[in-house]
């Protein structure tokens, strides 16, 4: 069965209209295993659709599913140029879907700050570093647990970066964003995640791993 059978039609006239004529493989094969709530680690070369085949069953679930008061979707990316990347595409199907995005790591203005901690958005752009800067306002807390999913870009930059070295969002690896769920009383098993692989050595490759843990490497 497509995936297409399975979305919702306002995701679906999304999908047309970002000229979507059909799914690639990566899409096709992910899809239906996050709409089924699998914790997925996705591979893939470059140009196939990742952050649609993560994306698109997220946006299904955020609409057909009963949301909190607080964030309902994590997107941590390494660095903040891809956050402000990945946030005008978010922007772009948030927009369409009725949703909120917004993005916050170390240049986000105090005024902006103010307003996501007051109003927060559906779904927030971060980075690892500010991540854990987040558990530490009582009301941003309190918007945190009603997170739902957990996406990590680039998910291949953080493996090795366990420690965390202070005012350095490169520090911040994946056992560090984990521990931060942990300290915090967030279930670890209850999301997914995704990796991008633009090694020149695995050309072609598409492979979808699962996952009990919040976080894995490949």
């Amino acid at each position: 069965m497509s995936p297409r059978n399975t979305l919702d039609p306002r995701v679906i006239q999304c999908i047309t209209e970002r000229g979507f004529d059909e799914f690639s493989e990566i899409q096709e094969r992910a899809i239906p295993r996050v709409l089924a709530g699998e914790h997925l680690l996705l591979i893939a070369p470059t140009g196939t659709g990742k952050t649609e085949s993560a994306m698109i069953p997220v946006f299904n679930q955020m609409l057909t599913s009963q949301q909190g008061t607080g964030f309902t979707t994590l997107y941590i990316t390494p660095l903040r140029s891809l956050n402000r990347d990945i946030l005008v595409r978010m922007e772009w199907w948030s927009s369409h879907l009725g949703m909120t995005v917004g993005v916050r790591h170390g240049d986000t203005s105090q005024g902006e700050r103010r307003k996501q901690t007051l109003s927060p958005p559906d779904l927030l752009v971060t980075t690892p570093e500010t991540l854990q800067a987040l558990f530490m306002g009582k009301r941003l807390r309190e918007h945190l647990k009603s997170v739902r999913f957990v996406i990590i870009d680039e998910i291949h930059d953080l493996r090795g970066r366990d420690t965390v070295r202070c005012r350095d969002e490169q520090g911040y690896g994946i056992g560090s964003i984990r521990d931060i769920f942990r300290r915090n009383g967030k279930n670890c098993n209850g999301r997914y995640q995704y990796k991008k692989n633009n090694e020149p050595d695995t050309p072609g490759k598409v492979t979808i791993h699962r996952s009990c843990h919040l976080l894995s490497g490949h």
